[in-house]
């Protein structure tokens, strides 16, 4: 599925590069990110990961591509080298009239993850974003929304093993700020996602992150993404919480 993704991204550049961006009102943007954490010593440990993102708007639609995959070893004298983080995911979504104070959006995504002992996770929905701020420096805005959610867990357990079908709600809050010479910009994003019919059983996502720009193409970037699941332990995961603390070069074209 990754692969798929990536040749997806690649044909929609290359078709968006010549007619997009010489239409009035149109616009794309490409944004890929590598980052590494090493850790040595007492324990070594080492993380990579890559996400991508491509964007087309033009004043009626927001179309966004996404694709991300992290993998990382770990080694200690009891177990020696072993891999202890390994994810995907692949995001699709449009918003309809992206640049109104109100946007409906329909969404889809796909995600793996041996931390959380996930083989697979497909979900789809909709729901609708309302912006609090958005002008050249800053944005402010939530999304609400509902969605179908199947989880096909890596144990072969029994019990542990069993495939879900459930519904979810979801609730997004993103802010942005551009300081001084727009050079240095700060992000945020958080998510929450409750079972429809039991709050007990969720996920909660938070991503803040500082990047620099060195170029009108390349920048610095750090980055915490946290990840709680509720239920991660309960399909044979170490923790319900991933986090990471990383450090990235980007690249933008547009």
């Amino acid at each position: 599925m990754r692969g798929v993704t990536a040749a997806a991204a690649v044909l929609l550049v290359a078709w968006a590069h010549p007619v997009l961006a010489q239409q009035p009102g149109r616009s794309w943007r490409l944004d890929v990110e590598l980052g590494a954490s090493v850790f040595f010593g007492a324990s070594e440990q080492a993380a990579l990961l890559s996400r991508s993102k491509l964007e087309w708007k033009d004043p009626r639609w927001e179309l966004t591509l996404g694709a991300a995959f992290d993998y990382g070893e770990a080694q200690n004298p009891a177990d020696g080298r072993f891999v202890n983080k390994r994810a995907w995911s692949t995001t699709l979504s449009a918003d309809y009239l992206p640049r109104g104070r109100f946007s409906p959006f329909v969404f889809a995504s796909a995600e793996g993850s041996l931390q959380r002992q996930i083989d697979s996770r497909a979900s789809g929905g909709a729901g609708g974003r309302y912006r609090f701020v958005d002008n050249e420096r800053s944005r402010v805005d939530l999304s609400i929304a509902a969605l179908a959610e199947r989880t096909d867990p890596r144990s072969d357990d029994a019990v542990t093993g069993v495939v879900r079908s459930i519904g979810r709600w979801s609730a997004r809050l993103r802010a942005r700020h551009t300081l001084g010479s727009d050079r240095v910009r700060l992000d945020f994003v958080s998510f929450y996602k409750p079972k429809m019919d039991d709050t007990r059983d969720y996920t909660v996502e938070i991503a803040p992150s500082a990047q620099y720009a060195l170029s009108s193409i390349i920048g610095l970037k750090v980055s915490l993404m946290d990840t709680y699941d509720s239920t991660a332990r309960s399909r044979g995961a170490r923790s319900n919480n991933d986090g990471q603390l990383l450090f990235s070069i980007l690249a933008s074209v547009r």
